[in-house]
């Protein structure tokens, strides 16, 4: 069954929240009198028996994985992240891996050794040669702490990776940049793309602290300034930045800063939902940036940013009626979706995370409690069919309890690893979808320049 939602210009769409189907109707259609022309009396027809006029749902089903999907994965990952450290010469007020949180591995001031990283790229490169396969887009990440602490091995890595690989790899990393004036040669040379870590001015980084208490924006500062005026066209290429969202700033304040004092469009991130500590709730709620959303500064300044457009991307692709997977569907009218509830990314198709423990999981931001496999005395131990199943498994608990009944279904943006017992935050009633979706449709239509955009970044 369908519903009409009406757009503030005016414009009617069908919305099907069952099948997650929306698609624009001409008032001809909507009001069935045609205009007196054939060609809309036969695109009714045919919206009626194949498309998002007919009254049943869809013949949907939910997408499991199997021991090979998980293995393909694998194998073809994007990106293999490495934790070369736990220890950080910050203590950010905020950080995940603070007072804040309890779902992470006790922080010991430990280095990853070099014999467990050699031990999983020998087993990667195996399963590579089992597969007959070569990831030619394959990204080796460094990631802490903060991976400049533990700059030998950085180096060791990759001495070794690219002595034991028939592919040209890519390498990045995540840093604070305190120690960024110390190694800059060496990044550059190895073309890093560097995402550093910076919440805007000197006030919207003053969480951002050394284990003394002591500010280090203006260290920071320098160290930028200098990799800006030594390498201008590797920062303008390979740097980028990454502000959290607090009480501190706010979205606006931090693209200005970011536009006009580094000639950047930063990411933005909020913080953290999951893994919070119980006792340490008011404060976490404290830190919470409580500001208006990026798309109401959009339309008020009338900027485009990334986030919006691969929101709005993956908005535009699950809600389109007129797209098809493959030619096949062209032919046979079909609109069977095979359902993966929640965004959560399937094991290890964008990531591998190996941590100075020997963990094994999917992403460095989820709870280090959720490992998928583990390294230790040289043994790599991953049991692809266990994770399948066990995936399978929540896909199907959270489907029924969660998911099968939300009108958010077919757009959400949750990973399941941040539900808390099994709940999902968003909870989104009907009507409050309604809502949803005409804020991103009026968006889209007083916004028309993305159009092109967002169908260049969806299907290309």
């Amino acid at each position: 069954m369908f519903d009409i939602v009406t757009s503030s210009a005016g414009n009617n769409y069908i919305l099907d929240i069952s099948n997650g189907i929306i698609q624009y109707v001409h008032p001809f259609l909507f009001t069935r009198e045609f205009g007196g022309k054939e060609y809309y009396q036969q695109k009714y027809n045919y919206l009626k028996e194949y498309g998002v006029l007919k009254e049943e749902q869809s013949d949907n089903s939910l997408s499991l994985l199997s021991k090979e999907d998980v293995e393909c994965n694998f194998v073809g990952t994007s990106q293999i992240l490495f934790e070369v450290t736990d220890k950080c010469n910050l203590k950010c007020k905020y950080c995940g891996y603070g007072e804040l949180y309890s779902n992470y591995d006790k922080r010991e001031n430990k280095n990853l050794s070099f014999e467990l990283v050699k031990s999983f790229w020998d087993f990667y490169c195996k399963k590579c040669d089992d597969y007959n396969y070569q990831n030619n887009n394959l990204t080796i990440g460094f990631y802490g702490g903060e991976p400049l602490l533990n700059f030998g091995l950085v180096k060791e890595i990759i001495l070794y990776i690219e002595s034991n690989s028939k592919v040209k790899l890519k390498y990045n990393m995540t840093t604070n940049a305190v120690l960024l004036d110390k190694y800059m040669q060496f990044l550059v040379d190895k073309n890093f793309n560097l995402l550093i870590s910076l919440d805007g001015d000197q006030f919207a980084s003053s969480y951002r602290v050394d284990h003394k208490n002591k500010p280090i924006y203006d260290k920071v500062i320098r160290n930028i300034n200098v990799l800006k005026l030594k390498y201008p066209d590797y920062y303008s290429n390979n740097v980028n930045f990454n502000a959290v969202l607090h009480n501190r700033n706010t979205e606006d304040a931090v693209f200005e800063y970011f536009k006009n004092k580094h000639k950047k469009e930063p990411f933005m991130s909020p913080l953290n939902p999951s893994g919070i500590n119980p006792l340490k709730r008011s404060d976490f709620d404290k830190f919470q940036n409580k500001t208006q959303s990026v798309e109401k500064f959009v339309l008020e300044n009338g900027r485009f940013k990334r986030k919006i457009l691969l929101e709005y991307s993956r908005f535009f692709y699950n809600s389109m009626f007129s797209y098809y997977d493959n030619y096949m569907e062209l032919f046979i009218g079909s609109r069977k979706k095979d359902i993966v509830p929640t965004a959560t990314c399937s094991p290890f198709m964008k990531k591998i995370f190996i941590t100075v423990q020997g963990k094994i999981l999917p992403c460095e931001k989820i709870g280090q409690e959720y490992p998928l496999g583990n390294i230790s005395d040289g043994i790599v131990q991953i049991d692809f069919e266990k994770i399948a199943n066990q995936y399978n498994k929540l896909y199907q608990e959270i489907y029924e309890n969660e998911c099968k009944n939300c009108p958010f279904l077919f757009n959400c943006s949750m990973c399941l690893y941040f539900f808390h017992k099994g709940k999902c935050s968003i909870n989104m009633s009907k009507d409050d979808f309604f809502v949803f979706i005409k804020e991103k449709i009026n968006f889209i239509e007083h916004n028309r320049a993305i159009y092109s955009d967002l169908d260049n970044i969806t299907f290309r």
